[in-house]
C-alpha cells in the first residue's frame, strides 16, 4: 500500500520543483525587463536621469549604514557620470547632516561623541581643515565624522571641500567596480568567471585595500596612528 503512493510523492515533488524554477525564472526575466527599460530611460534622457539619481543617492546617504551604493550607480549610469553623481551626493548629504547638526541639534555632537569632539577640534586648529581631509582619506566614519565636524568652529566651505576630495579615491574604486559589471541578462545568461574581467578585480582590490593604503601615507607624511585610531 506504502509504494502506491511513491510515485504520486515523485510527480508532486517533480511538479513543485518545476513551479519554483519556472517563478523564479519569471521573476527574473520581469526584472531584467525592469532593467532594461531603466537603462533605456538612462540613455534617452541623460540629464534627467542623472539629476535624479543624483536626489535619491542624497536621500539615501542621509541614512546611516546604507553601504554599496556606490556600485549599483557605477553599474547603471558608467563610471564618469556616476562618479560625478556619487562623489557630489555624499558629499551634499554630509553639508546636509552637517548644517542639521550644527544649527538644529548643536548638543547632540557634544553629548554623544564629546571625546571625539574635543580631540578633532584640537586637530583642526592645530593643522587646519587637512586633517579632516585625512580622516576622509583613511575611511574614517562617514555619518560619525559628519556630525563631530558640525561640533567644531571648522566653516561649511572647508568641511565641504575636504569631504568632497577626500571622498573621490573610495568612490571612483567602487565606482568603478560597478561600472564593470555586466547587465542582468549577461549575468543569467554567462558563468561567473566569464563575469569577471581585470578592471574589475582592480576595482575591488583597490576599494579593500585604499583605507589602509591612506592610512600609512598619512602616517608616514604627518599623523601617528595615535592621531587617527580614535576615528
Amino acid at each position: 500500500m506504502k509504494r502506491r503512493w511513491v510515485p504520486l510523492l515523485v510527480f508532486f515533488l517533480v511538479v513543485g520543483v518545476l513551479y519554483i524554477g519556472l517563478r523564479e525564472r519569471m521573476a527574473l526575466e520581469r526584472v531584467i525587463e525592469e532593467e532594461q527599460q531603466l537603462r533605456s530611460l538612462v540613455r534617452a534622457y541623460p540629464l534627467t536621469a542623472w539629476v535624479i539619481g543624483l536626489g535619491i543617492y542624497i536621500a539615501s546617504s542621509l541614512i546611516p549604514g546604507t553601504f554599496g551604493k556606490a556600485v549599483v550607480f557605477g553599474w547603471l549610469y558608467g563610471f564618469w557620470a556616476g562618479l560625478a553623481l556619487v562623489n557630489l551626493g555624499l558629499t551634499f548629504a554630509a553639508v546636509i547632516t552637517f548644517g542639521w547638526v550644527r544649527f538644529v541639534f548643536p548638543n547632540f555632537a557634544r553629548a554623544k561623541f564629546g571625546r571625539l569632539v574635543r580631540k578633532l577640534d584640537r586637530a583642526i586648529s592645530r593643522d587646519g581643515p587637512v586633517y579632516l581631509l585625512s580622516l576622509r582619506l583613511v575611511g574614517a566614519p562617514y555619518w560619525i565624522t559628519n556630525c563631530v565636524a558640525a561640533a567644531t568652529p571648522i566653516p561649511v566651505g572647508a568641511f565641504f571641500w575636504t569631504t568632497q576630495l577626500g571622498l573621490i579615491p573610495g568612490n571612483a574604486a567602487l565606482v568603478l567596480a560597478g561600472s564593470r559589471l555586466p547587465s542582468l541578462r549577461e549575468m543569467a545568461h554567462q558563468s561567473v568567471w566569464n563575469l569577471v574581467d581585470v578592471p574589475l578585480l582592480i576595482g575591488l582590490s583597490v576599494a579593500a585595500l585604499l583605507p589602509l593604503l591612506a592610512r600609512w601615507a598619512v602616517r608616514r607624511w604627518k599623523w601617528s596612528d595615535e592621531d587617527l585610531q580614535e576615528f
